[in-house]
């Protein structure tokens, strides 16, 4: 086995601990009765140490790299992965979403708040290659939801019940599969 296979499986087996270790209820918020998805302590862990390992092998990589073409070609292995690890401690740390009986929302962050009432939802997709969900509503605006959040299986039951009546005609079948079995999840995307 090459260490680009025994890679892939160390990442895959790490993805299957983090979905096997969501919570698949949603917690209520006592001041606004939404429901709160969040990523758990072990997804925020892993992601602290890979981003700490990215920008260390980056520091390390631009002290004792002098020439340019190195420095660069450095910089683009471990500067692309940091900015991707990066944007996710911001998805998780920052961005809040919650849903309830009104719509789902997403809040926080760099971009502005969004709120999709379920009757304006015309798409859900889900993007392999990313593992998130995409609510898509009338006006254009977008929500994504990480198969790796806490919650999952509320919102798919939400979403099962509320999107059926707008324009999407109903929630995708793989977003019960995804939110509840967490085992297949990685293998089958």
């Amino acid at each position: 086995m090459d260490t680009g296979t025994i890679s892939v499986a160390i990442a895959n087996k790490i993805l299957n601990w983090l979905l096997r270790k969501r919570e698949m209820q949603a917690l209520r918020d006592p001041a606004t009765g939404r429901y709160l998805l969040s990523c758990g302590v072990p997804y925020r862990v892993v992601l602290i140490f890979c981003v700490t390992l990215f920008l260390g092998f980056l520091a390390l990589g631009i002290v004792f790299r002098d020439q340019p073409v190195s420095w660069a070609v450095y910089s683009a292995v471990f500067g692309l992965p940091t900015l991707g690890t990066l944007y996710c401690i911001h998805e998780v740390l920052v961005v809040r979403i919650s849903f309830s009986e009104d719509g789902i929302q997403r809040e926080g962050g760099l971009s502005p708040s969004v709120t999709l009432p379920w009757s304006s939802i015309t798409r859900v997709d889900y993007s392999n290659a990313w593992s998130w969900f995409c609510f898509r509503g009338m006006d254009g605006q977008k929500i994504r939801v990480s198969i790796y959040m806490n919650g999952l299986a509320t919102l798919a039951e939400f979403a099962s019940r509320r999107v059926a009546s707008g324009p999407a005609g109903g929630a995708p079948p793989l977003l019960l599969e995804k939110a509840l079995n967490s085992e297949r999840t990685r293998r089958a995307a």
